[in-house]
This record gives structure tokens, sequence and C-alpha cells, in this order.
């Protein structure tokens, strides 16, 4: 690949005779358009330059009425107005800073949104007017921008460009259809996108599942189907609409989930794939791939539908923050039919076993006061998917009350790396041996749903990647497995979690064993097996067996003004709870715990193993679990072990 040195001078400086002879009159443009579009050339051409760019601004008012109507369509959807956005922009700005050479500002353009939603809808001179302005001194502080040349630059790298055309194709339309564009705003947008064009072409290959490469191919597609005058834009439709269809295909697993694993970047993706899909139908459309490329947008939208929580909360696993999903289910309602529900058909109330994506989705409905459970069994997928799996976390009367801690702020945070670390999630943990789930996904995975119960099972081998040095074995790392078992009662609304830890090679295992759980909400010691989250609702955390547990650690993950962010719940507890067993103990270390989320005072819940005929502790076990609901008997044996009788006593 060429250096920056070579390639960047046909994209940062675009010359007046560069441009205008990069420029063809595509076929089909009509006499009277194509016309006006030779004028423009040719007065380019001679260095005419206002009369050329003026020539230029009628073509593409006359050229696209199509992407026009998709500005309008979409406006909603996208670009959605918000006035207190627009003047505070207007009171803060005071021009390009370079300094902020990264992140969202000034570079992802994001800033311009509400900016083009208010203009879309109608003529506003002073908009206008700021509108032009910026654009001319982003493109002109081009000059004052210092990087290091082996990084992509950060006009033309391929995340940046993605969110900048989004920015830049309406913007360019509310520009030339409201008001006087002036040939310097024109000049500025039209030499922006072609030397987009030209960088994003040389980073569209190889093909990725990652959000980077779907902004590449889609910001490049945006180029080349707007403004097909582009002589280089013949290249570039061909070379984006292959790879776009590779993207759609190939990006998202079988049941709609996306392939990085996380649902914030798997929506950026699916939301960036649809808007290119409304801009194609203004341009042309995909010809024969149109139903599979709509039809694999909707099977998306309908895995939002079965995964997100009561409230259509989103959960936050991964590189992921805790926010509403409202508008994941919004944006999707124009795809299907005016006959489809809100949810696209998908029912609501059910659990989903997601095989291909690597999620199960406990519930026991969708009102405000259900029990919703998710958890992770799926294999690593990249940066974005934590390096961990079979974490789990608990939601019910509309709050998250047993939740891992998730990202917040830029990957630059200080706490960057404890958002990612296995302790920072709801799963147990052998204390001070190296845990890397990466390469795999769990095994033996087993589902049931009906009326009165979700059952899930799995087991992962996430303590056996580190290599015998020397010929030695360094108790670092084992075959161990791990596995955990969920048992949501539907009718009462609480869970079992069974979690067993031992050798697969030898049947005794007495290592120390952290139980980790997180909470927004600050946990209390109750006693020395049962702890609660406080204030209403809340949720019990309870352990059936109080042998082996040496200590209950409750502490802050990040609260106060570590936590001063913007988010729903700005803070993270733990709640950790070490066991060994003692010495004579012959078996496997776990947990058996129950959580139950209530409403109103804390009230009185207990849980006790029960004698099993065959029963092996943790891993094949029967339980007592008395509710103000009542009382019930529970048999788990999830290992398939012979032996194990239902007599309890």
């Amino acid at each position: 690949m060429a250096s920056n040195t070579t390639i960047l001078p046909r994209m940062i400086e675009i010359s007046e005779r560069d441009f205008w002879s990069s420029l063809r009159v595509p076929r089909g443009n009509g006499k009277e358009a194509g016309g006006v579009l030779r004028a423009a050339i040719a007065a380019g051409r001679k260095g005419r330059r206002a009369d050329a760019y003026r020539l230029l601004i009628d073509y593409h008012r006359w050229t696209m009425a199509g992407p026009w109507r998709w500005a309008h369509d979409t406006r909603e959807q996208f670009y959605r107005v918000d006035d207190a956005a627009i003047e505070k922009l207007l009171g803060d700005y005071t021009g390009i800073d370079w300094a902020k050479a990264s992140g969202r500002s000034p570079h992802s353009f994001g800033w311009m949104w509400p900016i083009i939603g208010r203009l879309i809808d109608g003529e506003d001179a002073r908009l206008h007017g700021f509108l032009c302005r910026t654009l001319v001194d982003y493109y002109a502080a081009r000059h004052r921008l210092h990087f290091n040349p082996k990084m992509e630059h950060p006009i033309f790298g391929a995340l940046h460009a993605g969110f900048k055309v989004e920015a830049l194709a309406p913007g360019y339309l509310v520009l030339i259809h409201h008001g006087d564009c002036p040939p310097e705003a024109a000049e500025a947008v039209l030499k922006l996108v072609m030397g987009m064009g030209r960088w994003l072409e040389r980073r569209v290959r190889p093909f990725r599942m990652h959000n980077v490469h779907a902004a590449t191919v889609t910001a490049l597609f945006v180029i080349a189907r707007m403004f097909p005058e582009f002589a280089e834009s013949v290249r570039w439709n061909r070379l984006a609409t292959r790879y776009l269809m590779r993207t759609i295909t190939r990006s998202f697993f079988a049941d709609g989930g996306h392939g990085e694993r996380v649902w914030g970047y798997g929506f950026y993706t699916l939301q960036r794939m649809h808007r290119t899909y409304d801009f194609a139908q203004s341009r042309g459309g995909f010809a024969a791939a149109d139903d599979e490329y709509r039809n694999r947008l909707r099977e998306g939208y309908r895995w939002f539908a079965k995964s997100l929580g009561p409230g259509d909360l989103k959960p936050s696993y991964g590189d992921d923050e805790l926010f509403s999903g409202k508008s994941i289910i919004d944006q999707g309602k124009p795809l299907f039919p005016e006959t489809a529900d809100r949810y696209f058909g998908v029912e609501r109330s059910r659990s989903y076993l997601l095989p291909d994506s690597g999620f199960a989705i406990l519930r026991n409905g969708d009102t405000p006061t259900s029990t919703y459970v998710n958890t992770s069994f799926g294999k690593f997928a990249g940066w974005h998917s934590h390096h961990d799996t079979l974490s789990m976390n608990l939601w019910a009367y509309n709050q998250p009350l047993i939740e891992e801690l998730n990202r917040y702020s830029d990957y630059g945070h200080p706490l960057d790396l404890l958002f990612r670390a296995p302790e920072s999630h709801n799963q147990p943990l052998i204390d001070g041996m190296h845990y890397d789930a990466r390469g795999k996904a769990a095994h033996d995975v087993a589902w049931h749903s009906g009326d009165a119960i979700d059952y899930f099972s799995a087991y992962h081998t996430a303590y056996r990647w580190l290599p015998n040095v020397d010929g030695c074995a360094y108790v670092t790392s084992m075959d161990a497995i791990v596995r955990r078992t969920i048992l949501l009662v539907k009718p009462r609304g609480y869970a079992l979690v069974l979690d067993s830890v031992r050798d697969e090679l030898n049947e005794e295992f007495n290592r120390a064993v952290t139980s980790h759980w997180h909470s927004p909400f600050r946990f209390k010691k109750i006693d020395e097996r049962t702890a609660v989250t406080r204030g209403s609702p809340g949720c019990v955390v309870m352990f059936a067996h109080g042998v082996g547990i040496k200590s209950m650690e409750i502490g802050a993950d990040y609260a106060g003004e570590d936590a001063a962010v913007d988010e729903l719940y700005k803070e993270r507890h733990h709640l950790r709870v070490r066991r060994w067993m003692p010495r004579s103990h012959h078996g496997c270390v776990g947990f058996a715990t129950l959580l139950y989320p209530f409403k109103g005072r804390m009230p009185k819940v207990s849980i006790a193993p029960l004698t099993l005929d065959g029963g092996v502790t943790f891993r094949a076990e029967g339980f007592e679990v008395v509710t103000p609901a009542g009382r019930d008997v529970i048999l788990l044996n999830p290992e398939r072990l012979r032996g194990v009788a239902g007599g309890c006593d």
C-alpha cells in the first residue's frame, strides 16, 4: 500500500485542475442536465471558479431530487432536531480546534446533525450561514493539522469518513436546496468527499467483520452513488456495492446479531447499513439483491426486539453503555409493513436462546415487574467483545439490579482495562489463575424454556491458555471446567445460579474461588452468606452453602466523582464472596446463589441444600427455596451425572 506521503496530496490538496478534470457526464443524465454539467466543467477548466461551482450547484439541484427525498423521508429517524443542542453549538463555536484531533469533535461531524435536521425541515438563514462557514473553515483548517503520518489521517480515515459522510451527504443537500450556497462552501464539500473517496478506496479491502469496515464501505458507496459525475465513482460504486453485500451477509449472524457481539456497536453497524439501504433506494437500489438486503436488516432489528430488556433497556455487555434502546425499535419500524406491531412480530414475553450470536435471554414476561436475565456464551469476537464468557445480569422492576461494570467515556479512560477485566463481570473466578476465554465459545449448552421455568447451562475452559515453559506446567493455568447453570423460576421471579469449578483431570479441586457480583446500587451485608442491594427495588444475594466462605467483601467499583458521567446508572458496586473448602473436602468448589428481586422492604427468603441421593456438592444438588410466595424444591443435575435420584429429604 502506498504511504501517506504519496497518496495524501491527491486527497488533501485537490487542485482546481485535478477536480475539474475528474468530472464526467454520467450516462442517462439527460440532454438538459448534461448540458449544465458540461458548462460547469468547461468553466472550471478555464479558471472561472465561481461560475463553475454555481453551475455545478444548479446541476446537483437538478439531479439530486432522489437523495433530497431520502433526506426528508429519513429525517425523523436519523436527523432529529435538538434546539437546545443547536443553541449551545452556536453559542460555543469559536472555529475548528485541531487540538481535538480525535474523538467526536470536530471529526465526527455529529454536532452537525441537529442543524441538518432543522434545515431539512425548512429554510433558516442563520443556520444555513453557520453551516456554510463551518464547512469552509473545516476544509481550510486541514493545513493546520499535525498528525503521525503512519496513522490514518483524521479527516479521511475510515471511521471518521464514515461519520462525516453521514453528515456531508444531507448537509450538502440542504445547502443547495435552501438559500444561496456560496461557491466556496460547495468547493469545500465536494473536495472533501472526493478526497475521502480516494482514501476509502484504498481502505475497503480486504473484507473485515467490524464496524469500522462497515463505515468504510457505506461511506464509499454513498459518495459513489451521490456523485456519479466523479470519474472514479464508476469504480467506487462497483467496489463498494460488492463489499456492502458482503458486509450485510457476513457481518451478522443467522439469528440477526452482529458479529462483534456487542449491542451498541452492533446497532451502529445495523443503523449505518439501514441508512445506506434507504439512500440506495433513492439512487437505483441494489436490483435483485434488494430483498435479501432488506430481510437481513429486518432480522437485525428482530434480534434487538428479542434481546432488549423490559422498557427497551439495552444491555451494556462489552464495550457498551447501559441506555434505552427505544430508538433502535423506532428506527426499525419503516422496514416493516405498516400492519406490523411495535416489535416486528417478536413475542416479547418469551425467552430466547440465540445460539448463533451466543446469548441467552431469560424472562418471565415483559411488564414493569418482570424479571429479565441475559447471559453470554458465545465466542470472543474481537476488541469490543470482552474476554470472558458465562457472565450474567439480572433486572427486575424496571431496574438493573445485578449488572456488570459497563464502559463509559473513551478508550483512554484510566478504568479502560478494568471495564474489560473478568472480575468486573458477574461470574466465578479462580483466584490468582490466568483467565482468557478468547478462542472458544462455551461448551455443552443446554436450554429449556416453558411456562414454569427457564433453564440454561454451559461450561467454559478459560484457564487453559498458558503454554508449558521448559517442560513445566505452571499453576497459573490448568484443565479447569467452570460450569454455570441458571434457573429462572418464572412464577416467583427469582433466579437460582449453580456454579461449579473443577479439574477435568482430577476428581479433587480445592482452590480459592471468588464469586463476583456487581450492581448500580450499594450492597449491604446481612449475614455471612447473605447480602442485599440497598433501596427499593432491591435484590437479595444469598448463598446456599455457608461452609468454606472465607470473606464477603463489599465496596465501590466506581462512584461519586469517579462516576460523573452522562448515563442512566452512574455507579457500580461489588460483592465478592471468596470460598475454599476444608482440606478434608472431596470434590470441587463452587457456589449455589439465590438472586431474589423485590420491591419495598426486604422479604424473608431462604435457600438450603437438601440431601440428594447420589448428589455431588456444586455439581448435582437439591435445594429448598422459601419465599413469601411459598416453598420450592429444586433439583439440578446439569452434567447429567448417573445415580442422582430425586429423593430429597
